[in-house]
């Protein structure tokens, strides 16, 4: 059985293989091999320098295989949407099944070519549509959220399988009454150990906090803007404070920000790091972990910060308050009060107290676990397509 996974990740096409920025993750569709004989991934094409291809990551998995579009967004929607439509459109039909990952341009368009051809389709939703767009940063994606929240809301409905990575929030603003639904978050962490964790609280305090985030640099969703305001805010002559960030994008216009608020020698930029251990290094590097974003599902990096014991800071938005105490939760964009939970957080007892609810916490997302619930969901999925098509070989 092959199903046809659309996803909104860019891909490049180089010398024979796919290759991607960052980590192998659900967008990449290793994971769906469990339950499905292929997988044909229908993601963005990219575009990559020679020299730069060392740094991103092969993909190579027996019966993976992928077909590119051209970019459709912004002013591009115009100039490539019937190109990019007919390959759509022929993706959905050649395949028995698919799996639409939501908010995505392209994932809405086969959910609709889906549903025409009488082709089985499932949902993963992975954020909030309305808020994906309307912080987006551009006038263009706040005049799109209604219209992507609507026809989400739509094809979430109707649809006989839908994921969320929430166990709550996503599920409250985007039902599906009559389906079958799972939650399950999409990050892969291996199960928490408790040596880290003690071994974070043993550590003796020598003057020096450190605040982290993982984040791209491209765009503003992330909320850099408002820990570096925060950051500027706080008085504390007892401690040592950094920032230290890593993720891709273009550091400049942080560093210039830093430069104007008068912090540029508290904030660091690391740089991309390969995924695995030299990010649970990063992760066990630093005291306090900040995740002061605008939108959200249910952030993956979050979740492997508390599974290293890592005390945490975040908005309120989407599923983080099913992750964290209210009393380290902010509203998104509430500079003063992010800062004054910064500052509540330089005292080692709160760090203490906070490293070991989250640490317990993040047990809930090990791999083992997701994935039990995750292959299970999936392979029922597949066992429903399975029946249909016994029952249109019958009607024959």
């Amino acid at each position: 059985m092959k199903v046809l996974l659309a996803v909104d990740r860019r891909f490049v096409e180089f010398d024979g293989h796919i290759y991607t920025r960052g980590a192998v993750g659900p967008e990449t569709g290793e994971r769906y091999l469990s339950s499905f004989d292929q997988v044909r991934v229908l993601g963005r094409r990219d575009e990559v320098k020679n020299e730069d291809i060392g740094d991103m990551t092969k993909i190579v998995a027996p019966g993976l295989d992928f077909t590119l579009v051209d970019n459709i967004n912004g002013i591009e929607y115009f100039k490539n949407r019937s190109k990019v439509w007919k390959v759509i459109e022929n993706s959905v039909c050649s395949c028995d099944c698919v799996i639409a990952r939501l908010p995505s341009v392209i994932g809405l368009r086969v959910c609709e070519f889906a549903v025409k051809h009488g082709i089985p389709y499932a949902v993963e939703l992975a954020a909030c549509p309305f808020d994906t767009y309307w912080y987006h940063g551009s006038k263009l994606g706040i005049l799109y959220a209604p219209f992507a929240e609507k026809k989400v809301k739509k094809y979430v409905s109707a649809a006989p399988f839908v994921s969320y990575v929430t166990k709550r929030f996503l599920q409250h603003r985007y039902p599906n009454d009559n389906g079958k639904i799972v939650a399950c978050s999409n990050v892969i962490i291996g199960q928490p150990q408790q040596s880290e964790a003690a071994r974070r609280r043993r550590e003796s305090n020598d003057g020096k906090v450190v605040f982290g985030t993982i984040a791209s640099l491209n765009g503003k969703f992330k909320g850099i803007q408002h820990s570096l305001k925060a950051l500027a805010l706080l008085n504390s002559n007892e401690y040592r404070i950094e920032y230290r960030i890593i993720g891709p994008g273009n550091k400049q216009p942080w560093v210039d920000t830093a430069e104007q608020l008068g912090i540029r020698e508290l904030v660091h930029f690391d740089g991309m790091l390969p995924a695995g251990n030299a990010v649970l290094r990063w992760l066990d590097s630093i005291d306090v972990y900040l995740q002061p974003s605008l939108r959200e599902g249910l952030p993956r990096a979050l979740i492997e910060a508390m599974s290293r014991g890592c005390p945490a800071i975040a908005s309120s938005v989407a599923g983080i308050p099913e992750l964290l105490d209210a009393s380290d939760l902010h509203r998104p964009g509430d500079i003063s009060g992010l800062a004054a939970m910064m500052n509540r957080s330089l005292d080692p007892a709160w760090r203490s107290v906070a490293s070991k609810r989250n640490f317990y916490v993040a047990h809930e997302y090990s791999e083992e676990k997701l994935r039990v619930r995750r292959n299970g969901f999936w392979s029922s999925y597949a066992s429903y397509v399975k029946q249909l098509e016994c029952l249109d070989y019958c009607n024959e």
